[in-house]
């Protein structure tokens, strides 16, 4: 990579911590812990879009691409009707109940209406979520650095926990949201820049525009995932409680779905036509190659700083809500604590995070095997939340159960690596199974008890 290439991505890393480092000024801990509850409709937006378009959503969307060619559009289409889907569930219940009830966690909302057991699940559910989560940013990210750069994976790690470490702990979630919405900016101007650049060997091998690629078997599981990623990303709860009002999240939501649509769409293109160019590259890597052999030399700097932009965005994110589930859930429960003071472990706790995933991320070092693993999970954990809308009065034994059994053949993909879109299924056949059993057993047993 040119001279040019490096002072890029410099530029990038420096103007993240300072941005971070000026959100924390004048910083009330309500501000650091969730944005003083009064975030604009346009940093709603540039949050909630960035979290979504991550680091490792673009090499797993460009990876699915390689694996089912145009199949990887039923994904899209569940992923639109899913937030749409969300967003009624957050205006007609959610969001009401966390101006109430001052939320700061996904946990909250079901140890309010379903009980201890069940809202500890949630919480232990959303914690793993969130550490896969983790690791695949950070594994995506190093992995970019790595093959950009030349840098060493363990020098790409370092790097990016680094940057991301310094402003985190110094602003918190506002810091979250001030480098969310530079962040999304990049990642938007730079993706049209790539598109562009990429004109002059625009072409698309027919066979791999077959939508049916991806298999009868798999079409619904992409469907399913997508439909239900917004109810199992915790982070998607905290903008939603961190929101001045109703009309500030219908906004931002608004603004979010006009874009998010187009930017899949348009990395599904860039992935069928690297792969038309490079059919044999390692699907897990793909994306980078492309940037690397397919666009002129003097954008390859603009196209690490995108991927950059991407990780970071979501990697910020996930270390703050994987703190705050780890503290507000587990450690501080029921506990009578200053806000003042739960900064202060916030910071620690951060910390430990942030060298734990690093220490996770230089092990596992795979993509696609974190990303199963953080699909599995979080269809248990989705499923359950999105029952507890549709079905109100669904009682917290039934909801306990569900994740119990959700949460074992989680465990049984993890030991066997069954890593395939069936997973999906697997998860979303043993949560229901749960759910409506135990509805059942509340019902005729527990109720009359």
């Amino acid at each position: 990579m040119g001279t040019l290439g490096i002072v890029l991505i410099s530029a990038y890393f420096a103007i993240s911590i300072v941005i971070g480092l000026w959100a924390s000024r004048k910083q009330t801990a309500e501000g650091f812990l969730l944005g003083d509850r009064k975030v604009s409709s346009l940093s709603t937006f540039a949050t909630i879009a960035a979290s979504k378009a991550d680091g490792g959503f673009l090499l797993v969307l460009v990876t699915f691409v390689y694996l089912y060619d145009m199949g990887a559009i039923w994904y899209l289409l569940g992923a639109v009707a899913g937030f749409w889907v969300f967003y009624l569930f957050a205006k007609n219940r959610l969001k009401d109940e966390a101006d109430k009830n001052q939320y700061y966690t996904l946990a909250d909302y079901v140890f309010k209406n379903y009980g201890k057991t069940a809202g500890y699940l949630a919480a232990t559910l959303a914690l793993l979520k969130l550490t896969f989560s983790i690791i695949v940013q950070l594994t995506a990210g190093s992995k970019a650095l790595f093959e950009i750069t030349g840098f060493s994976f363990n020098v790409s790690l370092v790097l990016i926990t680094s940057v991301v470490f310094i402003y985190l702990i110094a602003g918190g979630f506002k810091a979250v949201v001030k480098t969310d919405f530079f962040q999304y900016i990049v990642i938007l101007v730079l993706l049209l820049i790539m598109l562009f650049s990429l004109t002059s060997i625009w072409k698309v091998d027919r066979e791999y525009l077959d939508p049916w690629s991806s298999g009868l078997g798999n079409i619904p599981m992409f469907i399913i995932l997508g439909v239900l990623t917004p109810f199992f990303q915790p982070a998607m709860f905290q903008r939603i409680y961190a929101t001045k009002n109703k009309k500030t999240l219908k906004r931002g939501f608004l603004m979010s779905m006009t874009i998010y649509p187009l930017m899949i769409f348009i990395m599904i293109l860039i992935g069928l036509v690297i792969k038309t160019h490079m059919p044999e590259a390692d699907p897990e890597i793909a994306f980078i190659k492309g940037l690397i052999h397919l666009l002129p030399v003097y954008f390859l700097g603009i196209g690490g700083v995108l991927m950059f932009s991407a990780v970071m965005s979501s990697t910020d994110t996930y270390i703050f809500t994987s703190s705050s589930v780890f503290l507000q859930d587990f450690v501080l429960r029921n506990k009578k604590v200053s806000k003042e003071q739960t900064v202060k472990y916030f910071r620690i706790t951060m910390a430990v995070i942030i060298v734990l995933a690093a220490i996770a991320s230089y092990l596992l070092k795979s993509v696609i095997v974190s990303t199963y693993l953080w699909a599995t999970i979080g269809i248990v954990l989705g499923v359950g939340i999105i029952t507890t809308w549709l079905f109100r009065r669904i009682s917290g034994f039934a909801l306990t159960l569900g994740y119990a059994l959700g949460l074992i053949v989680f465990i049984v993909v993890s030991v066997t690596g069954s890593f395939t879109p069936l997973v999906v299924g697997y998860a979303l056949v043993s949560t229901l199974a749960g759910l409506i059993i135990g509805s059942i057993i509340s019902k005729f047993f527990i109720k009359n008890k």
